[in-house]
Formats: structure tokens, C-alpha cells, sequence
């Protein structure tokens, strides 16, 4: 499958191949790659320094950039570091298309995990609502089977030999 079907012309891919090129002579300016919106990227030397400059020529214009100006957001990130130099190689087309798979799947992933939270959440919310409804059903059968009060106040507090020494221990503070 051809990633650029569509967008860019067989005849003009033998022209950007012609334009890429370096050993031609006086040429100043080389073509560089394309990416996946048919958008090409440039590379050329300024008259003064010699130093080498990067620009993309967009495939559909938009609206209100000067040439050699780019958005951020009109291209992807990987153009965006090689126009930026912090890249040393133009990405490749299946690079890119690799890319484009890898966000396709993380949000094929990403959908998966929201329905995993959300069933989560009702689970969580079913189970609080039973949890609520055995306590309110033990308090009932504790308060229908509840001795006086009048006994409870003369019973002693006793110490059971179940509990854990950590629950019947005392502090007393040192001096």
C-alpha cells in the first residue's frame, strides 16, 4: 500500500527525486522527503553563511503562513525535530506509517482500559452498595437481640484472650 496514493503524482515524484539530488551543479536547494499529508521538506544553503536551513512546502496552503513558515501542529513531531536540527536524518515513510499504526493501536488500547475503569467503577459502586446493606442488616439484628442497657453499664470491661497484646497494651508516659 502507498502511503502517498492520491496526494502526489507519479510525475512529480521523478521531479522531487531529480530535485534531490546534491551533486547537481549550482543547485542550492535539495528535496528532502514527503510525509504522510504529501507536505515535502527542503533543505538549502543561505548565500551569506553556507550554513544549511530546513523548510516544508505544504501541499494545501494554509492560511496566513508566510514561506518557510510552519505550525507545529501542521506537521507530525518527527518532521518537526529534523526541521528543528535536533534530528540528523529525515524520517522515512515507514517510519512514519509505523508511527501513524502505533497511534491507532494505543488508542484502540486507550478505549479498552476507559470500558475496563468503567466496569470497574460500577463493580466498586455495586459493591459498596452491598456493604451498606449487610452492615444496616447487622445493626437491625444486633438491635433486636441487644441485652438492656442496664446490664451492660454493671458488666466490666474484660480483657478478651483473643485480642492481640498491640490492642490490649497501655502506654504511660515517661518522666
Amino acid at each position: 500500500m502507498d502511503p502517498l496514493a492520491g496526494k502526489v503524482p507519479n510525475w512529480k515524484r521523478l521531479y522531487y527525486k531529480w530535485k534531490s539530488l546534491r551533486n547537481v551543479p549550482f543547485r542550492r536547494r535539495w528535496f528532502v522527503g514527503y510525509d504522510l499529508e504529501g507536505n515535502t521538506y527542503w533543505e538549502f544553503k543561505t548565500n551569506a553563511t553556507g550554513r544549511l536551513r530546513r523548510m516544508v512546502d505544504y501541499r494545501l496552503k494554509p492560511h496566513g503562513l508566510l514561506i518557510g513558515q510552519y505550525s507545529q501542529n501542521e506537521i507530525s513531531p518527527r518532521w518537526s525535530s529534523w526541521m528543528r536540527f535536533t534530528r540528523p536524518n529525515p524520517p522515512s515513510l515507514t517510519e512514519l506509517v509505523a508511527e501513524e499504526q502505533r497511534k491507532a493501536v494505543m488508542k484502540v488500547l486507550a478505549q479498552q482500559a476507559d470500558q475496563r475503569w468503567k466496569n470497574e467503577s460500577v463493580l466498586e459502586s455495586n459493591n459498596k452498595v452491598m456493604v451498606q446493606m449487610m452492615q444496616s442488616a447487622r445493626k437491625r439484628l444486633e438491635d433486636a437481640h441487644s441485652p438492656s442497657e442496664a446490664e451492660d453499664e454493671v458488666k466490666p470491661k474484660s480483657v478478651s484472650s483473643d485480642a492481640s497484646p498491640i490492642q490490649n497494651a497501655t502506654i504511660t508516659p515517661r518522666r
